[in-house]
């Protein structure tokens, strides 16, 4: 049965550290009960919202009229196939522990994305991607509850549609599904040895030959640490902006000012920024204002210093856009979510 508590502070569980209360909160363990608290929400014209780590949210001031749902449905299942192996994890799992147990496992195609916060549930929802790889090669359903037609459905790649720190979970059915699970395919053998630059010059500088999944895990890890700062004991969301994606168009004068800027060439004829760069050509690394910093190692990550509301860090970003707005023609966007 639903426990439902009132004026719950969203502060303790989002990785920023801000944010007002919610109206309601509840926290699930079983599929049956995200189902029900979604059902609840409906029953009481409550607006509804599921979150896990906390990590790739960020609270308005207000908090949130409605119910939020704490997602901890827990359990990894591994099943081997001839050339790779299914895995099935809770959405509530941490996203990481997963992560080792299938490297220590040997599978490939997950490695990379080690260290990330947050759990198994937002994988597919921002489709979660680091170090040349992306979360959505690898997934081959998701288990959800529609509050559409109030009933569970098996999502397909396909059906997810999966696109740069996208999918239809944030994009156009955002507010449809609640995710129970999600299924995993992880081959047996490496497909090519990586190429993602920051991972292949650390594998280089310390003439690391073997590509096995434990040996990325360990180097991704280790080149995660040197650049992020960890949310358990500096308040931040990880990267806060999109690496833009911008027509050629777009992005030709600022390539044509700027010839050594960093940028890929997209099948589809666009190209990539690095909103890093971008940030570090304004001079805004290390910049501080009202308790935030931009992290002295990585000028896409945002700390919380000592800011007290989502006030304050909505004035500190807007800051950030406009200056490289008027530096390069570019408008970034925020990558976590706001709640509120």
């Amino acid at each position: 049965m639903l426990e439902i508590k009132e004026n719950v502070s969203l502060a303790e569980y989002s990785t920023m550290r801000l944010g007002g209360p919610a109206r309601y909160f509840t926290k699930v363990t079983m599929p049956g009960q995200l189902a029900e608290a979604v059902e609840w929400a409906r029953d009481n014209n409550a607006p509804w919202q599921v979150i896990g780590g906390g990590s790739n949210i960020i609270v308005t001031d207000k908090g949130f009229e409605g119910l939020i749902i704490f997602n901890a449905i827990k359990g990894v299942a591994f099943v081997a196939k001839d050339k790779y192996t299914i895995l099935q994890a809770g959405a509530g799992e941490n996203w990481d522990s997963v992560v080792r147990q299938a490297s220590e496992r040997q599978l490939h195609g997950i490695a990379e994305l080690s260290l990330i916060p947050g759990t198994v549930g937002a994988t597919p929802v921002q489709n979660v991607g680091a170090y040349g790889r992306e979360v959505s090669e690898i997934i081959s359903s998701v288990e959800a509850y529609d509050s559409h037609t109030k009933s569970w459905v098996t999502l397909s790649p396909e059906d997810c549609g999966f696109a740069y720190r996208s999918s239809i979970f944030n994009g156009s059915e955002r507010g449809r599904y609640a995710i129970a699970s999600v299924v995993y395919h992880l081959p047996h053998k490496a497909k090519a040895a990586p190429t993602y630059e920051s991972l292949a010059e650390y594998l280089k500088q310390y003439n690391i030959t073997e590509h096995d999944p434990l040996t990325i895990r360990n180097a991704v890890i280790a080149v995660r640490q040197s650049k992020l700062p960890n949310p358990d004991h500096v308040a931040n969301t990880g990267s806060f902006f999109k690496n833009p994606i911008v027509d050629s168009q777009t992005a030709a004068p600022l390539l044509g000012a700027n010839p050594k800027a960093p940028h890929f060439h997209l099948p589809d004829g666009r190209i990539k920024l690095l909103a890093g760069w971008l940030i570090d050509q304004t001079g805004l690394k290390g910049y501080a204002d009202r308790g935030l910093k931009i992290y002295r190692k990585n000028a896409l990550v945002i700390v919380n210093e000592s800011a007290e509301s989502y006030a304050d860090l909505a004035t500190f970003r807007d800051d950030i856009v406009l200056r490289v707005k008027d530096f390069s023609g570019i408008t970034l966007e925020q990558e976590p979510e706001i709640v509120g």
